[in-house]
């Protein structure tokens, strides 16, 4: 058995240099879960008697987005896909958007208060749904548990938003120093959603 797998844990990823996980990308957690799993059943087979998936819900731990397979609003996340094809055989009737590209000149890097940046993003929908783009910046979490105890989600900074396009942001650094990110989340208004963050530091 099995016991419990997902992606890699913020403990095993590289870090910028003031000790921030960088968070894998959706796409790159759902191939995990893909590659585990199928593992699972193809070398498995007439051995194990079956997996947990870590997690099938929501969950604050690092991250919002981390370990848990949907948003907070109930959208599921490319990791549903990945197993759903790895237990079935096939895709779900509509696919969750993938996001392609996610860039900006302050990715992982340092921004002075108060100072200006912008970001990019590309996404594609499997079914071509059309697709709505939010933005966000948040701190770092600070209330780091062990064991999975529950974590208190960090606050949101919606005034540092300053414009949008239809796939690109303007976005002013928080006045207060520290550790931030940036989540984009990608929907497709059928239930998918992808959503992603880098981390930048205000100093």
């Amino acid at each position: 058995m099995l016991t419990e797998f997902g992606p890699l844990g913020h403990w095993e990823v590289p870090k910028t240099s003031w000790g921030a996980p960088v968070e894998p990308s959706s796409w790159e957690k759902a191939r995990n879960y893909f590659a585990t799993q199928d593992l699972v059943r193809t070398e498995g087979k007439g051995l194990c008697l079956g997996s947990y998936a870590f997690l099938w819900g929501h969950k604050q731990e690092t991250t919002s987005t981390w370990y848990g397979m949907f948003l907070d609003s109930g959208e599921k996340l490319p990791s549903v896909d990945a197993l759903s094809r790895s237990w079935t055989g096939h895709w779900p009737a509509n696919r969750s958007p993938r996001i392609e590209r996610f860039e900006s000149p302050v990715k992982e890097k340092t921004l002075a208060p108060g100072a200006t940046s912008t970001a990019t993003v590309e996404a594609m929908d499997p079914e071509h749904d059309p697709l709505t783009i939010t933005w966000e910046v948040v701190a770092e979490s600070t209330d780091a548990k062990v064991g999975g105890d529950k974590e208190s989600a960090p606050p949101s900074f919606p005034e540092a938003i300053v414009s949008r396009q239809e796939s690109s942001v303007t976005f002013r650094a928080p006045q207060k120093p520290g550790a931030y990110r940036l989540f984009v989340t990608v929907r497709d208004g059928k239930g998918g959603a992808s959503k992603d963050n880098f981390p930048f530091l205000v100093k």
